[in-house]
């Protein structure tokens, strides 16, 4: 197996100029750097830079993935009290941590060895890209909590300490985005959990809307000096940047600070762990009942026609056509799934002997009878035994055959199959 790893950045809330730009690019050669992001992956070697300090130096968020199981998905926000608070019930001792410095703050996520029998195949399908992220990201700063919330569910999945051993349940996790949803798939969180979880979860509100509202009736009460650092921000190309800072001013004027939607009850992971298992065994038991009908119907059915099916084996026997000795053989392997279930076998296996013996001279489908373990197998040499074990293991004896198909509905005015042969086959096979 091939090593790879994979680096992601993105700006949610500030843009590249072109020197950081060019910064960027001479920290690899074959680095991509876009207008708000950079990608380098590497398939030996290894990135020769601190993709923290390159986060904290130019971008919002970082995506890491390598084939050996590590994972991580870091935000760097500015420095806020208010984030701080939202964001440290969801801690985990080790892998969800939180760094703040007097100019920002990184929220930062690391799962190790979360996945086994990895092989190539895999192809990082699952790969959370940057621009997901940077959702996740916005999401954050307007309270929403669904990301962190998911994240602290995976470290509780993985066995670490969490800070809190149960948390409010966020609003809108019956309510998750494709970016969501590429997160649930990156770091492997069992989607049963969140499925228990978003039965406790309330709605989201149109809180974000209604507070910038609020917010824009306090604009006036800027300082001077605030209204141009915000418009100096403007000038200097940094708009979303700008538009952060002043939503921090004016919730420190009304003194109020991002809150996320009104949540659900404290719920510990073990709990909606236990809860998602007792799903699965209720929805494996009630598959189990309902495929146990099925095949209770199918035999009663199969009993009902038996007589037809006996009859159209030996007329497909009858064609002397090769292809049709293969399709009366799978009509018998049904038969014989019958009466194994009735513990006839013995009568199956009498009126199979009584069918070959009006064909003595067909060899082809004594041969084929043979190999399925009907006739003669005293005589079997050690091909045929292989055959026969081969054949058996493609046409499980459980198998059942679509009473639909044209064979059981469409007939000649002499009584025999008019249905085309190929499709039976598939019809028979596919079932």
């Amino acid at each position: 197996m091939s090593e790879y790893q994979n680096y992601q950045w993105a700006c949610v809330i500030r843009h590249l100029s072109f020197a950081q730009r060019s910064e960027i690019s001479a920290l690899s050669s074959h680095i991509r750097v876009g207008a708000n992001d950079a990608e380098v992956s590497y398939h030996w070697g290894d990135f020769k830079h601190n993709p923290d300090t390159v986060l904290k130096s130019y971008f919002d968020v970082h995506t890491y993935i390598a084939n050996w199981g590590s994972q991580n998905i870091a935000f760097r926000f500015p420095a806020d009290e208010a984030l701080k608070s939202l964001l440290s019930p969801f801690l985990a001792e080790g892998v969800v941590t939180l760094r703040k410095s007097d100019t920002h703050l990184v929220f930062d996520i690391l799962f190790d060895e979360n996945w086994s029998d990895f092989d190539d195949s895999y192809e990082f399908e699952n790969s959370v890209s940057s621009a997901a992220a940077a959702e996740i990201y916005r999401e954050i700063l307007e309270g929403d909590l669904r990301g962190p919330y998911i994240f602290w569910l995976k470290a509780c999945e993985l066995g670490h300490d969490p800070i809190h051993v149960d948390l409010p349940i966020p609003a809108g996790l019956d309510q998750l985005e494709p970016h969501h949803r590429q997160l649930l798939d990156f770091i492997l969180l069992d989607k049963s959990v969140i499925s228990q979880a978003a039965k406790y979860s309330p709605q989201l509100t149109s809180r974000k809307s209604q507070s910038s509202l609020n917010l824009a009736a306090h604009v006036r009460q800027l300082p001077e000096k605030v209204k141009t650092d915000i418009l100096e921000q403007l000038i200097n190309t940094e708009p979303s940047h700008a538009q952060h800072q002043l939503r921090a001013q004016l919730l420190n004027i009304t003194k109020t600070s991002t809150t996320p939607d009104p949540s659900g009850p404290n719920i510990p992971f073990e709990q909606l762990s236990a809860q998602a298992k007792a799903a699965e065994h209720a929805e494996r038991d009630r598959l189990a009942a309902e495929e146990a009908e099925k095949r209770s119907q199918y035999l009663t059915e199969l009993g009902q026609r038996e007589p037809e099916i006996w009859n159209l084996a030996d007329q497909l026997i009858a064609s002397k056509i090769a292809k049709n000795y293969e399709q009366a053989v799978l009509l018998l392997r049904a038969l014989e799934d019958l009466h194994t279930t009735l513990n006839t076998t013995l009568i199956f296996l009498t009126k199979v002997r009584t069918l070959s013996a009006s064909y003595p001279r067909l060899t082809g489908v004594r041969r084929r009878l043979r190999e399925a373990g009907w006739i003669d197998q005293e005589s079997l040499n050690f091909y045929e035994q292989s055959r026969g074990e081969r054949w058996r293991s493609t046409n499980p004896l459980e198998r059942p055959i679509d009473f639909n198909s044209s064979p059981f509905s469409q007939a000649g005015d002499d009584g025999t199959s008019t249905t085309n042969q190929d499709s039976f086959n598939e019809s028979v096979r596919g079932n």
